[in-house]
């Protein structure tokens, strides 16, 4: 359990976020471009610093105002999956895949064997991230999140460099995933297809304010339907 409570403000810009992201199920963050929600991740990951508020993941105090509290990025076991892949092109997929372990001393939730299968990803492993198709490149990039994400899993955009068709592949290895972990799961998006797809719970964001679009009685329609339509 991740609970959020916080403000941040720069010229022209202000965020507010009150919120708690549960294991089981995806959180889709919502809004336009330009609405905050990268800021958001930002903030929850340490690379932005609230100007006040508290996180707490469990009873791990990542950042806390008043006690002046800040963990590092590093400290704070977050998986990240970006729309730019970002994977090191010096090194073999399996060397990425495992750099979040070998150099960031993570303790993955998933075994690499078990992520390999899960992600099919056997033949790209000697292969360096130069070699590997738009599709490819993004498992790569979701396998190493997944071995660094110890408290919470964050997609921010994944999905916007790739066709409609291999986005619809990559959602359901999210989909696999996130039944694996048992952490919370942050999926960012402007997206409608994403989100009716991938979402258990939906927060919406508009000029930095963030609210639950969860109970809305259109939105558990849209998500009933279409969720049928995948069964």
């Amino acid at each position: 359990m991740l609970d959020v409570n916080l403000t941040f403000s720069r010229p022209g810009f202000s965020l507010s976020a009150a919120f708690t992201l549960h294991a089981g199920g995806i959180t889709v963050l919502r809004g336009d471009s330009g609405s905050g929600k990268t800021t958001l991740a930002d903030l929850l990951s340490g690379a932005t610093v609230p100007q006040k508020g508290r996180i707490v993941s469990d009873n791990d105090v990542w950042f806390d105002s008043d006690s002046h509290i800040n963990l590092p990025t590093q400290s704070r076991g977050i998986g990240f999956v970006f729309q730019s892949h970002r994977l090191f092109p010096n090194l073999t997929v399996e060397e990425n895949i495992r750099f979040p372990v070998l150099f960031g001393k993570r303790k993955p939730l998933l075994a690499f064997d078990e992520l390999v299968e899960l992600l099919g990803i056997e033949k790209l492993l000697a292969r360096r991230p130069a070699t590997l198709s738009g599709g490819e490149s993004q498992r790569a990039a979701l396998a190493r999140a997944l071995m660094g994400a110890e408290k919470l899993l964050i997609f921010d955009e994944p999905l916007a460099s790739l066709d409609p068709k291999r986005r619809e592949t990559f959602m359901a290895y999210i989909q696999a995933a996130e039944k694996r972990i048992g952490i919370p799961v942050l999926y960012i998006t402007h997206s409608e297809r994403e989100t009716e797809r991938l979402a258990s719970r939906l927060l919406y964001i508009e000029d930095g304010v963030i609210s639950d679009k969860t109970a809305d009685a259109s939105y558990r329609d849209n998500i009933s339907l279409s969720r049928r339509t995948f069964q």
